[in-house]
């Protein structure tokens, strides 16, 4: 069955609380007897987790626990091996094969390597992965759901378990039929969830607002899989007025001057809402000098990114038909919401 995004009012992602050293080191000087004892109040997956954590919780608990463990526990035990150092700067829990696979700290979103010994930005090719998403046909700008896990786990679990945000600050060029669209990434995360924001921004040399909007319906462009500026997309963004226009009269601007009109939307499936700002300034002198931009700011929720299988990822990053999001919920999460919140962030 289909989850609603936002179906139900949730708390915010509390990450797990992290025991500092002096805490690690006080449970290990806990005489033997309790120390065991204590283990056995945790279950299978827990009592190995905590055998890993030091020579002497090893030498004390693994064989017993190794002795308990299922496979059926190892859903459990991955994602705690995970928050450990020597293993979360190494490798990430992945749900789709259940076992951790190896990154390299370089790790971003992007195509995938034609070398993967060399480059580990994308999982192992055997790994049944299947969901990203990218803005745009030929972009190199590809998130997949191991980017985001590993950019919340970071958070989460604090260096230098995952990856940085800023390796999700990327800029890239897109060629879409007779356009050609710059992309600026940048990511932060609100409240315990990742967001994403996008500059997309197209700039041609056109006399007339025709001209220009069938420049850019020769492409397609998409800034979720949903939200596009083809006529082809599920949802279409919508120009503003003045692109409707045969263009402004010259004779009515002045060099230096630029008109321009701003309109805001949002998509009705995954957490994305966007700014569209289309403008026409002169450059130069006579009509040759006139220049249409076309600027579409995105914004994404993406969650906690704790499963592939959550709503709001799975909103954003699986196409309609396979996704088991519903849509949004619009009463939780109104047009322009993720715009503000990603704009009333403090660090």
């Amino acid at each position: 069955m289909g989850q609603n995004l936002g179906r139900q009012a949730q708390p915010p992602y509390a990450p797990p609380r992290q025991p500092d050293s002096q805490e690690a080191s006080l449970l290990l000087q806990l005489p033997a007897d309790i120390f065991v004892l204590i283990s056995q109040h945790l279950c299978p997956a827990g009592r190995m987790s905590l055998a890993l954590t030091s020579k002497a919780a090893f030498n004390f608990l693994y064989e017993e626990a190794r002795a308990d463990l299922r496979l059926s526990h190892w859903p459990t035990l991955l994602p705690l091996l995970e928050r450990l150092v020597g293993v979360g700067d190494q490798l990430y829990y992945c749900q789709f094969c259940n076992i951790l696979h190896p990154f390299a700290v370089s790790t971003h979103p992007g195509p995938p390597s034609r070398s993967r010994s060399q480059n580990q930005t994308q999982p192992p090719s055997r790994c049944k992965n299947r969901q990203s998403f990218s803005p745009g046909s030929g972009s190199g700008y590809v998130i997949a759901y191991h980017h985001v896990r590993l950019a919340m786990n970071q958070h989460f679990y604090g260096a230098p378990c995952g990856i940085p945000l800023h390796q999700f600050e990327r800029t890239h060029a897109v060629r879409s039929g007779a356009a050609r669209w710059a992309q600026e990434w940048t990511a932060r995360v609100v409240d315990h969830e990742l967001l994403l924001c996008c500059a997309h921004t197209l700039t041609q040399g056109r006399e007339t607002a025709r001209a220009f909007r069938d420049a850019v319906n020769t492409g397609v462009y998409d800034i979720c899989h949903h939200v596009g500026v083809h006529r082809g997309a599920q949802l279409q963004i919508t120009f503003p007025k003045v692109a409707h226009h045969q263009g402004f009269e010259l004779s009515d601007i002045t060099s230096g001057q630029q008109r321009m009109q701003t309109v805001q939307g949002s998509c009705d499936v995954c957490l994305t809402d966007y700014q569209t700002t289309i403008a026409w300034r002169e450059q130069g002198s006579g009509k040759s000098g006139a220049v249409w931009s076309l600027a579409i700011t995105s914004y994404h929720q993406l969650g906690s990114c704790r499963s592939p299988y959550d709503p709001k990822w799975q909103a954003f990053a699986v196409e309609r038909s396979r996704s088991r999001a519903v849509g949004r919920n619009q009463t939780l999460h109104p047009s322009g919401i993720i715009k503000d919140r990603w704009e009333a962030y403090e660090p």
